[in-house]
């Protein structure tokens, strides 16, 4: 178990976890003001944990439009909260990013919009020595 005192959730080696308040609206792959929060966090959490040799970003779509376009809206997600970790300067040898569009639906038949937000979410997967 990694340790920290920045009050971020635990995280686990090699089990995607979601972070509250990183989503993103629909169509969107701009960062909203609570998401900058909680990737400030991370940021921390991430530099004083020297054993974390990766994290890997996962983003995740809505099942809205055709995989092409997910994968698509997913990976430009997930390039964003790199380029913003980097900004905070987390290695970029340390992050990988991954768009896996809506191929991991959270709730398989959304049909409310808070339901789709919930499957527009970005996970964070750590690797450590």
């Amino acid at each position: 178990m990694v340790e920290t005192k920045t009050n971020l959730i635990e995280l686990e080696a090699d089990k995607p976890v979601n972070i509250p308040n990183i989503y993103f609206a629909y169509k969107d792959y701009r960062l909203n003001p609570l998401s900058v929060v909680e990737l400030d966090r991370l940021a921390v959490f991430i530099q004083k944990n020297p054993q974390i040799k990766k994290l890997q970003i996962l983003a995740h779509t809505d099942a809205i439009g055709s995989d092409w376009y997910n994968k698509n809206l997913s990976q430009k997600r997930a390039e964003t909260v790199l380029r913003y970790l980097e900004r905070k300067g987390i290695d970029s040898n340390k992050i990988e990013s991954k768009g896996l569009g809506k191929s991991q639906l959270l709730i398989q038949d959304a049909q409310e919009d808070s339901e789709h937000a919930v499957n527009r979410r970005i996970e964070f997967k750590l690797v450590l020595d």
